[in-house]
């Protein structure tokens, strides 16, 4: 039982992928969030990834509405947090197309973080420090205010395919 015990808490603390597909099930956008630390109740998404022949039609939207509902949600799967962070890098490939996404989902900017977030520069082709923008989403600012995107609605994990 204490086995047990330990790996489902080693297994929560791991971070969630969601995935935007297409009907015919090619992955168009990504989104990571990551469940807090133990003793924390903020929660930081990340990694959002949209391919560029899908940008610019709600995809990256909805995939932070799902994290979001999946950061928030108490229980069942969620991660109950009261704040969640993300960090969008500037000069990277359509960085303000982020930052609209995230302010549109109610996130705020808190700071800019000089050289504090790493991120791989294909120039050089090694991670870089890299300035990124810090937006904070409060639990009581949360928008719940479209069908489907509720706590209570957040979609399940993908099963993994069989071996």
């Amino acid at each position: 039982d204490e086995i047990k015990r330990l790996y489902r808490g080693a297994r929560a603390q791991r971070p969630v992928l969601l995935t935007a597909e297409t009907p015919s099930g090619l992955i168009v956008g990504t989104y990571t969030a990551q469940p807090p630390g133990r003793g924390s109740r903020a929660s930081e998404g990340g990694l959002l990834a949209v391919d560029e022949n899908y940008r610019r039609k709600g995809v990256a939207s909805k995939l932070i509405k799902a994290g979001n509902a999946l950061m928030f949600r108490e229980g069942d799967g969620g991660f109950g947090c009261n704040l969640a962070d993300v960090y969008v890098i500037i000069g990277v490939s359509s960085y303000s197309n982020a930052l609209d996404a995230f302010r549109k989902e109610g996130f705020a900017i808190k700071e800019q973080r000089v050289g504090g977030t790493n991120s791989w520069s294909h120039e050089l082709e090694k991670l870089v420090d890299r300035t990124s923008i810090h937006m904070t989403l409060e639990r009581t600012q949360y928008k719940q205010d479209l069908p489907g995107h509720h706590i209570e609605d957040f979609p399940k994990q993908r099963p993994p395919k069989p071996a």
